[in-house]
């Protein structure tokens, strides 16, 4: 989160008090099923008096501006975590191809078969150029002679269009 203070609206404010304060990290803190009747519990007071403080203190827009950080953050951490990934796979490919060359130049020993080495040679191409952001083989095809040159093209999502990380 941001260092200074003075400039994030979800820290207490100049002449907010303490237990308003108190009630409002509550409320921040309870995530997207927060409710005033909730905090009102939580701290054994009033949903009237919550009321009073979530208006006067803003808390729609203090947790709003919290959540959207809070988002933010996870997004950010998120895009690293690819780019770790991504560099951890394209070194494993450079690693399958070294081999694949590796045993190329020894292929008298019987080791390995032609093919399977062009196979670990063409995969870890492959996989490099994936980690790259190349999108793989695009694909034509043709329908018939009567449409006006229809296309298809095969773009693999690479993992782009996965609801893993999301929740239900």
């Amino acid at each position: 989160m941001a260092k200074d203070n003075d400039n994030i609206i979800w820290t207490r404010l100049p002449n907010e008090r303490s237990k308003a304060y108190e009630a409002f990290s509550i409320y921040r803190d309870m995530g997207k099923e927060r409710t005033l009747p909730k905090v009102a519990a939580a701290c054994n007071k009033s949903v009237s008096l919550m009321n009073k403080w979530s208006q006067a203190n803003k808390w729609v827009e203090r947790v709003t501006a919290y959540d959207d950080e809070v988002d933010r953050q996870a997004a950010a951490e998120h895009l690293r975590d690819i780019a770790k990934t991504r560099a951890r796979q394209r070194k494993q490919a450079m690693n399958m191809q070294l081999k694949g060359i590796e045993l190329l130049k020894d292929i008298r020993s019987g080791d390995a078969k032609l093919s399977e080495i062009v196979s670990l040679l063409k995969l870890g191409m492959e996989q490099e150029r994936i980690c790259m952001g190349d999108v793989g083989e695009v694909v034509e095809e043709r329908k018939s002679e009567a449409t006006a040159n229809p296309v298809t093209f095969y773009i693999p999502s690479n993992g782009r269009d996965s609801d893993a990380g999301e929740e239900e």
